[in-house]
């Protein structure tokens, strides 16, 4: 009977582990993507999608443009011999740095902790093990957050280089209230000076 009864805690406990939403969908498998409005000049295209909530959902397991974040998708190919460069600083919209992303994004581990320990406090037998659990699954879950927002998001000073032949995507994160459905793209080549400017 005993056996019978810890075989129930398991698999009870295993499920409620597995709706409590605590986990992390890495955003490596975000890839460039294959809608939204193309420009080209000089060899030299630009693809940006706006996303919506319910990817923003499944991307970043978080409903970002409730929370008043606009994330864009960005894809510059650059086909031609020059180096250019995405200067942040001259984009038509302001951009949300990796903290106030992380701010939006991250499980608030207090918080749930508190919840979990009321659960306890009411039916110890089945929600004990998640006291433990799912801080430990929170931390874990944040700490592959902050590592993809700091390897796709663009900070609000960046200058990044793009070499000849190559592509880049990235995704900018601009406050909801700023974003109004335009944005203006300018690249640099960075021998010259010249600059290309990308109205959607």
């Amino acid at each position: 009977m005993g056996k019978t009864k810890g075989v129930a805690l398991f698999i009870l406990s295993s499920i409620i582990l597995g709706l409590s939403g605590c986990y992390y969908r890495q955003t490596a498998l975000l890839h460039p993507p294959h809608e939204g409005q193309d420009l080209s000049q000089k060899d030299i295209s630009i693809r940006i999608k706006p996303l919506r909530d319910f990817e923003c959902t499944h991307y970043f397991d978080s409903r970002l443009v409730t929370k008043g974040v606009q994330p864009i998708q960005v894809y510059i190919q650059n086909d031609s011999k020059k180096v250019l460069v995405l200067d942040a600083t001259k984009l038509s919209a302001p951009l949300l740095g990796k903290h106030g992303i992380g701010a939006k994004m991250y499980k608030n581990i207090v918080a749930r902790t508190i919840v979990w320990a009321l659960g306890v406090s009411v039916l110890w037998w089945a929600f004990a093990p998640l006291l433990i659990l799912d801080p430990l699954f929170c931390i874990q879950a944040n700490q592959e957050a902050h590592k993809d927002i700091e390897s796709i998001c663009v900070q609000p000073k960046d200058q990044i280089v793009i070499r000849p032949q190559s592509r880049l995507h990235k995704i900018l994160f601009i406050p909801s209230e700023k974003y109004h459905q335009h944005l203006s793209i300018t690249l640099r080549e960075q021998d010259s000076e010249n600059e290309l400017i990308f109205t959607f």
